[in-house]
C-alpha cells in the first residue's frame, strides 16, 4: 500500500517540479544548475549528474506506468521527504512546495 502512494506521490511531484521519467531535470529556484537522474526500468544502477549510484529497488513497468523509488529522487534533489505513522502519510517539500498523500485516500494537498 506504501509502495502505491510513493508512485502516485512520485508522478504528481514529477509533474510539479518539472520532472519527466527515467530522465530527469529538477532546478530549485536557487541554483543555475539543475538536477540530472538518469534511471532504467529494472536496473539498480542510476546517476545523478552523471555519478553514478545504487539504488534499494529498481524502477519497474508496471501497467504501463514507470514506478521509482521516491527516497531516491527525494534525496537527490535534496527534498525533504517525512512519513507520518500517525495518518499515515507522506509529505514532499522542495523549492517552496509542499506535497502531502495519504494511503486510501485519493485526494492530496499542495
Amino acid at each position: 500500500m506504501l509502495y502505491r502512494v510513493c508512485v502516485i506521490f512520485l508522478f504528481i511531484a514529477a509533474t510539479l517540479f518539472n520532472s519527466y521519467p527515467l530522465t530527469s531535470y529538477a532546478n530549485d529556484g536557487k541554483n543555475s544548475v539543475g538536477v540530472k537522474i538518469q534511471l532504467a526500468i529494472n536496473e539498480l544502477m542510476a546517476t545523478v549528474n552523471g555519478q553514478k549510484m545504487t539504488l534499494s529497488t529498481p524502477p519497474v513497468l508496471l501497467n504501463n506506468t514507470t514506478m521509482v523509488p521516491l527516497r531516491f529522487i527525494a534525496d537527490a534533489l535534496k527534498a525533504d521527504l517525512t512519513w507520518n505513522t500517525e495518518d499515515q502519510s507522506i509529505t514532499l517539500k522542495y523549492a517552496g512546495h509542499t506535497i502531502k498523500l495519504s494511503i486510501d485516500n485519493r485526494k492530496l494537498s499542495v
